[in-house]
């Protein structure tokens, strides 16, 4: 019975460690995958770095053709001129991976695009990596360490550093691997199975595969077997583990081509073989030693020995001298001797990885564990046995090759996790053990083979003997423990306490490290100014990979310094000239020796090699460390060790020594071609209007050389905050004119004169050459034409500048829309003064997808569309593009700025708009709902950054395109019009100008929220029109509804027609369109096979086209059967007539047949409209069958007249004042109400009666008109605060987005006055907040100077962001810091301000507090992790940490 409940009592025991065991490996799995995820949640789903991007891009080249293809892919793009073979230069164990994951889930019918499996890989792996760990110290230890290893390398930075999403390296699968081969090797190693090592070796098969560190293991191991037969402790054990491991491994390895014959052939393979031979010759003598005397074996060991040394020394020595054996590599001896590499290779130590480790990276990456794992050290040796010497010798030399490079601390952090979880288990064993001297008796008896933790005490101290172990007296630990139990009782709990604590803080270190310093792409910047309240990017590099792919030809050759080749051929998809795999040092150091030397020189280098652009990195405008000129001397070094006569290092130090690019700097810095190619007018640019121009703000200098020009390259492009630079590399043919002496450069005077007078005599250069930069075209469907004028063989002309003001355009693509418009960006060059003051200005997005319009004459005289012009001669328009205002507001940018419509008299702002071409331009015949989803996925994401929508669009479907935009858009706010022309806009008879023209002007000053056409002066609702005429200018007409605005002298728009959303929802897209529609129409004697083949599957809806007022032949009962039956099987058919004018009715019998077999009346709609809202509703899935009958009657856009419209009755009020007036006309009269129903509505509104506003709209009034300040009565109602005014203005269709004469908004008025929930209703109807976010940073630092946390909680409703910077670069947080209040302070704060923002002057919050001397201030700002200025500006070994994050 005893032993029965004994049984019981230990299955339940082992259930329970068990389920703790699984629970604890499943939490560890989910905390290091989610700690890993910063990166995507505070950026996107991205791949990181700069390798990741080669495996990604060769991983997605594998997927798509094939893993053959992959092993034989040669890169021409890479290595120009030389070429890369892909499939044999990697490791494609990632890659197969990936790869493997990817055709597995899509077998199962998952589909998961590739780039999501990269970016998400490493984390994923990293819980394969804790259980591996966890396994791996269960077999040194016990399982409970095993627990805490998984735990800490879980999180642990060290790890997590290389294994963050988006981190597609080989280490994120390579660490898992070899933990995993660590565990079966001590497997075999303690049980001498065959089966084990054979596990070792295919698991070392797959290191081999993912990582070239798998060297580690094949000297580690060996290491480990030498060190046991030194100790003694051979056994046959060992010999079967090892060769079993060695052999398979051998030719396992073989397999990979980029290994191939090294593990035979190289020194680093060497000591395997060798141990390999030396196990073979102890296993013979010690069965030799079974069979001689003691005298006879010791004769032959010392003989035998000597001569097999010698004989394996020599082997080894001939072999390398006649090449067999490759000799020890410079990777090889920059590990023993760390200024090697500086030495010989500078190219190793250029990379940042292989500089020696700071303790401050100890600590950094490690934290606590750095002081805990020498104590699992100890433990392991003082309780040594064959595996512990395994573990001892993996620490000792990770140890040390993690301090001569940081690059390998990520090979020492396994086993610090490892120790330090045994040092954390011995001491919670000790510490948690009860004190019972009874249990340890009962644990002496029956367990007394094991020892305290939890291990066998048949631990093989030599061959075939136990180790004795004596026992304890354990009467006396008794009763020494009974003497203690108070005070021991306190000890105990006091460290457990601290260790709790210790783990905590550890805790919080990898997850403050893993935010702050590991989840920041390299490739992409953070900042907090943004115009949505939200934090923004930067997004330089991509922009200009993007740049490049799109605007320069497929076949260019890009030079740029090795660091960036990887990402110019994955995103960019150019071919370089090197990049990150260094394999040839001759081909980076010519690069280095052009960036080097000066232009000339390098021009010679560039020719040679087909550039033709060159990419530099600046970080002068933003404080970026990590640009080309902190990179130029390694640059320098690399050169002169293949250049030692044309390149010396020390001509670019001053004579004292110093590197310098101020006007003390050398001249062979100031003059190279990497100086020049970085600080390119940058001279001319002042970043701060307290500081000199041309200020690096990276190095904190002035620089020397401002007043310089290009030869040989031109600038092609720069991104927006300056931090990427293409310059175009020129043809040699560019400088073909023949070299003339000076004494034959005089031209023979001739017997010509000019007959120009004095005042005519300035000509004009007849076709006068334009120099195009570039390109866009195709998939971001975002052509943008880029013209720098009088940048001709180094003259400089002010105009041709290019300047930082740029459009944003990101590489990721939305699955309709090609290019996320969102980040097309209006602002200014905050360098050049301020904004004119003359008007407010609007801002408009042109799409033009193609179309009449923009078409040019050919040389056949034949009209074609020309990609890329329409932008460029646009601009050259006076009528379509005022030079002088943007001259005057954007500077220099001017010619990269957007486009200025000339002032029109009347209108009260200045519309810039910015132009969209679509790549292909499409023939408005081609038009498609895919067509239609991609124009409002561009209008969707550029929606808060624009005012007004413009579509230039050819006009044969121009109907269709504007009936299906109207549907897709849902409680639109906005104005989109689109328009075409019958002739080119560029003829010199033409009605294009003065559509555009018109277009630009409602669009921009008008708030007309629907879809529109413009055309010949009149604007129409667009799902209203259809096109009358292919000859007629007058080519639109709406036969059923009035025009909603006529352009004459005046802009007459008439308000009361206007179909406005009358809901309090927010602007969305519907893109989900029904493609199973069609149009029938009837005609005589059309027969019944026609219509059902019409009406078959896959058919969904139709709109039938019938006679006169929707008339039907009532002698086709066939016809009607099979419209019965359609309808019945679900089929929606809409009856429209085929009279352009009229509607259909049930005034005849023929007509009244159709509705009662269910098909539904179209009353008035156009075929086009019909048709487009007939694909709209047939898509809603959440509507069932009879709520589309019902919405297709009902009308949704102002498609349809169901019924007739409400008389207006005059108001008693305005026909008084007409008479007294003496006013008659229909016009005098338009204008009375224009003027005084803004007031009366106004009044209204005031006075909180809403009853009177339902009066004033039955008699026409318009909700939103404007009054002499443009405001309207919804500005009046959020600055009352009367919610429910508010509530009534939204729901009955008031405009949301209209600007005062002031440019505020009705959220602006909200938000000055403190209204929350006057706030919460506008933004829950799209309301954004508009204009400068200079502007909206002002606005915070003064509420926050005023103590006004009700207005800065208005602003944060509103969506604004607190970091937002002022026109000094100070944020909120700056100026409450300054005027120390600190709940103001703590407010933002809670309120995700960041704490450690810099001013202009490079103060942070914290130092404005130090100088006020706010003791209440300062506590709370250090307790939220606050720095000073000094310490972040020049703590360049922090900076190079966080890799320059700026998050």
């Amino acid at each position: 019975m005893n032993r029965s409940s004994k049984s019981t009592t230990l299955r339940k025991t082992a259930g329970y460690s068990s389920l703790i065991t699984f629970a604890v490996l499943l939490l560890a799995w989910l905390c290091g995958f989610s700690s890993r995820l910063f990166a995507v949640i505070r950026f996107e789903s991205i791949i990181h770095e700069f390798d990741p991007w080669f495996n990604y891009r060769a991983t997605a080249h594998m997927v798509e053709n094939g893993f053959y293809k992959f092993l034989n892919w040669f890169d021409e793009s890479a290595w120009y001129p030389l070429g890369r073979i892909v499939g044999g230069t990697v490791y494609p164990g990632l890659m197969i991976t990936s790869g493997g994951i990817h055709w597995l889930l899509h077998t199962l019918n998952i589909p998961v695009h590739i780039r999501d499996i990269c970016v998400f890989l490493a984390p994923i792996f990293s819980g394969l990596t804790a259980i591996s760990t966890y396994l791996l110290t269960k077999e040194l230890w016990s399982a409970g360490a095993g627990l805490f290893a998984a735990s800490f390398i879980a999180i642990v930075p060290g790890y997590i550093s290389r294994s963050v999403a988006g981190s597609y390296d080989n280490e994120g699968i390579a660490i898992f691997a070899l933990q995993f081969t660590y565990y079966l090797w001590v497997k075999s190693v303690k049980t001498g199975s065959v089966y084990w090592a054979a596990c070792t070796a295919l698991s070392y098969f797959y290191m081999v595969s993912a990582w070239g560190g798998y060297v580690f293991i094949i000297n580690l191991i060996p290491l480990h077997v030498f060190v046991l037969l030194i100790m003694g402790r051979y056994s046959p054990r060992l010999f079967t583990s090892y060769t079993t491991f060695y052999i398979l491994g051998l030719i396992l390895s073989m397999q990979i081509p980029f290994v191939g014959f090294q593990p035979i052939r190289t020194s680093e393979h060497m000591a395997a073989s060798g141990v390999f031979l030396l196990l073979f010759a102890v296993a013979v003598l010690k069965h030799v030693q079974t069979m001689l005397s003691k005298q006879e074996f010791k004769r032959l060991f010392l003989i035998g020995g000597l001569l097999a040394a010698g004989v394996v020394f020599a082997g080894v020595v001939l072999l390398t001298m006649l090449g067999v054996i490759a000799p020890w590599s410079g990777r090889f001896y920059s590990l023993w001797d760390t200024g090697y590499a500086k030495i010989h290779i500078p190219i190793i130590a250029s990379v940042s990885e292989h500089q020696p480790t700071t303790w401050f990276s100890f600590f950094f990456d490690l934290h606590i564990l750095v002081c805990t794992f020498p104590v699992g050290l100890w433990y392991c040796i003082k309780k040594i046995n064959d595996e512990r010497v395994f573990v001892v010798l993996y620490a000792i030399s990770a140890v040390y090759f993690a301090g001569v490079m940081v690059r390998l601390m990520l090979t020492l952090t396994p086993v610090v996790c490892i120790l330090a979880g045994v040092a954390f288990s011995g001491l919670l064993e000790v510490f948690l053990k009860e004190d019972n001297a009874a249990g340890a008796k009962d644990n002496g008896a029956e367990g007394e083979g094991e020892d305290a933790s939890g291990e066998k005490k048949q631990m093989y101290d030599k061959a075939g003997k136990l180790k004795h172990r004596p026992k304890h007296d354990l009467s006396s630990h008794s009763a020494h423990g009974e003497q203690n139990t108070g005070l021991g009782s306190n000890v105990k709990n006091m460290v457990i306490v601290a260790i709790l604590m210790l783990l905590m803080m550890f805790a919080v270190h990898c997850t403050w490290v893993t935010s702050n310093a590991y989840s920041s792409p390299s490739i992409v910047l953070a900042f907090y100014n943004s115009n949505d309240g939200t934090r923004n990017i930067l997004d330089d590099f991509r922009e200009a990979y993007y740049w490049l792919w799109q605007n320069t030809a497929p076949d260019a050759r890009v030079m740029s310094w090795w660091d960036y080749g990887y990402q110019i051929a994955g995103m960019a998809n150019r071919t370089t000239l090197v990049d990150n795999n260094t394999w040839n040092n001759s081909h980076i150091a010519l690069v280095g020796k052009a960036m080097s030397s000066p232009e000339d020189k390098a021009y010679e280098i560039m020719t040679s090699l087909d550039v033709d652009y060159v990419l530099v990195i600046f970080g002068g405008v933003i404080g970026y460390s990590g640009d080309d000129i902190n990179k130029f001397l390694w640059m320098v070094r690399i050169a002169e060790g293949e250049h030692p006569k044309d390149i010396r290092e020390s001509d670019y130090f001053t004579d004292r020594g110093e590197f310098r690019i101020d006007s003390e700097g050398a001249p062979a810095l100031l003059n190279c071609l990497m100086y020049k190619l970085s600080y390119y007018k940058f001279g001319e640019l002042k970043l701060d209007y307290r500081g000199a121009a041309g200020y690096d703000r990276t190095r904190n200098a002035v620089i020397g050389n401002k007043d310089f020009e290009l030869t040989y390259l031109e600038e092609a492009y720069t991104s927006e905050h300056w931090l990427v630079r293409i310059y175009r590399v020129k043809k040699p043919h560019e400088f073909n004119r023949p070299a003339l002496k000076p004494d034959e450069r005089v031209l023979p005077a001739g017997e010509f004169v000019s007959r120009k007078t004095t005042k005519r005599r300035k000509g004009l250069i007849k076709n006068r050459p334009v120099v195009v930069k570039g390109k866009r075209n195709n998939d971001d469907d975002t052509p943008l034409v880029i013209k720098l004028k009088g940048q001709q063989n180094g003259n400089y002309n002010a105009n041709a500048t290019h300047s930082p003001w740029k459009r944003k355009q990101l590489v990721d693509v939305n699955p309709h829309g090609s290019l996320d418009l969102s980040k097309l960006s209006m602002r200014r060059n905050s360098s050049y003064g301020k904004l004119p003051s003359e008007a407010p200005e609007a801002k408009v997005l042109v799409i033009y997808t193609g179309g009449t319009i923009g078409m040019m004459r050919n040389e056949k005289n034949a009209l074609e569309p020309r990609p890329y012009e329409f932008v460029r001669k646009i601009r050259q328009y006076p009528n379509m593009h005022d030079d002088g205002y943007a001259t005057k507001r954007y500077g220099p940018a001017k010619n990269m700025a957007p486009l200025v419509l000339p002032y029109v008299e009347g209108q009260h702002r200045r519309i810039l708009y910015q132009i969209s071409e679509y790549e292909p331009l499409l023939d408005s015949s081609n038009m498609s709902i895919t067509d239609w989803v991609r124009i409002a996925t561009d209008i969707r994401q550029s929606y808060e950054f624009f005012d007004g929508f413009v579509i230039l669009h050819g006009t044969d479907t121009l109907s269709y395109t504007a009936s299906a935009l109207s549907f897709m858009f849902e409680n639109l706010g906005k104005t989109i019009i689109i328009t075409g022309s019958q002739i080119p806009i560029f003829e010199t008879r033409t009605d294009g100008k003065d559509n555009f023209t018109s277009a630009l002007i409602l669009a921009g000053n008008y708030v007309l929220p629907e879809v529109c056409i413009f055309f010949n002066s009149r604007l129409f609702r667009g799902n209203r029109t259809i096109k009358v005429s292919s000859e007629s200018l007058d080519a639109f007409n709406s036969p059923n509804a009035a025009p909603l605005a006529k352009m004459g002298i005046n802009v007459e728009v008439d308000y009361r027609v206007i179909f406005r959303p009358c809901t309090v929802d927010k602007f969305t897209v519907h893109l989900q369109m029904d493609e199973n529609v069609g149009l029938l129409r009837l005609f005589p004697s059309i027969s019944v096979a026609t219509v059902n083949a019409f009406l078959r599957d896959p058919m969904r809806g139709v709109v039938l086209q019938t006679y006169g007022a929707g008339n039907f032949p009532t002698n086709r009962a066939d016809l009607i059967e099979a419209l019965k039956e359609a309808n019945e099987r679900q089929v929606l058919i809409v009856n429209c007539t085929q009279c352009n004018e009229g509607a259909v009715c049930d005034l005849y019998e023929t007509g009244r047949q159709l509705q009662e077999v269910g098909i539904i009346p179209g009353y008035d709609m156009t075929p086009e409209a019909a048709l487009a809202k007939l694909s709209y509703v047939l898509s809603k899935q959440e509507w069932d069958w009879e709520t589309k009958k019902k919405m297709m009657k009902s009308n949704l856009r102002g498609e349809l007249t169901c019924e007739k419209p409400p008389e207006m009755q005059e108001y008693d009020l305005i026909d008084a004042v007409a008479r007294t007036l003496h006013l008659t006309s229909t016009k005098e009269l338009g204008q009375l109400k224009s003027s005084l129903f803004p007031a009366m509505v106004n009044t209204a509104v005031l006075a909180g009666d809403a009853t009177k506003l339902t009066n004033l709209k039955n008699y026409g009034a318009n909700m939103s008109a404007e009054n002499y300040d443009h405001r309207t009565a919804l500005h009046v109602a959020c600055c009352e605060g009367n919610t429910e005014m508010v509530q009534y203005l939204l729901q009955n269709g008031a405009a949301v987005h209209i600007r005062d004469r002031y440019d505020r908004t009705p959220l602006m008025d909200a938000i000055m006055h403190d209204h929350h929930q006057a706030i919460r209703l506008l933004i829950k109807c799209g309301a954004h907040l508009t204009g400068s976010i200079r502007a909206i940073g002002d606005g915070l630092c003064a509420a926050a100077a005023r103590n006004q946390q009700v207005r800065l909680e208005s602003y944060r409703i509103a969506g604004a962001d607190f970091s937002q910077e002022d026109s000094c670069g100070r944020t909120a947080l700056h100026v409450a810091a300054l005027y120390g209040h600190v709940d103001i302070v703590q407010y933002l704060l809670r309120n995700y301000a960041e704490p450690n923002a810099i001013d202009y002057l490079g103060l942070t919050p914290l130092d404005y507090a130090m100088k006020a001397n706010s003791e209440t201030v300062i506590p709370v700002l250090e307790s939220h992790e606050a720095r000073r200025g000094d310490e972040l500006s020049f703590d360049t070994e922090k900076r190079s940490t966080m890799k320059d994050s700026f998050d």
